[in-house]
């Protein structure tokens, strides 16, 4: 994941999942945030599209902060979730 977004590939196809505009302090681990949350809500949910968004979404309120140690409210990743559902919704 990066400002461009990222790429799902999988065994059935691929897909596009958006990134958020943020102002970025520090874009140092956002990759890492995106693939453990990524992870951890592809193995709760099974859906990849439903991993994808939160990884996105945490990822850019990852690159908002600066250094390894940063706070983040369910609240404002929901709030993220929210705008990027209604990216993919004009998308596809």
């Amino acid at each position: 994941n990066s400002e461009h977004g990222s790429m799902v590939i999988y065994k059935h196809g691929c897909f596009y999942m958006p990134s958020l505009e943020v102002n970025t302090l520090d874009p140092t681990g956002a990759g890492d945030v995106y693939a453990a949350v990524f992870l951890a809500k592809h193995l709760e949910t099974g859906s990849l599209v439903e991993a994808s968004i939160y990884a996105s979404a945490c990822s850019s309120i990852k690159a908002e902060k600066t250094g390894p140690f940063f706070d983040f409210s369910v609240n404002e990743v929901e709030k993220r979730v929210g705008k990027l559902k209604r990216l993919l919704e004009n998308l596809y």
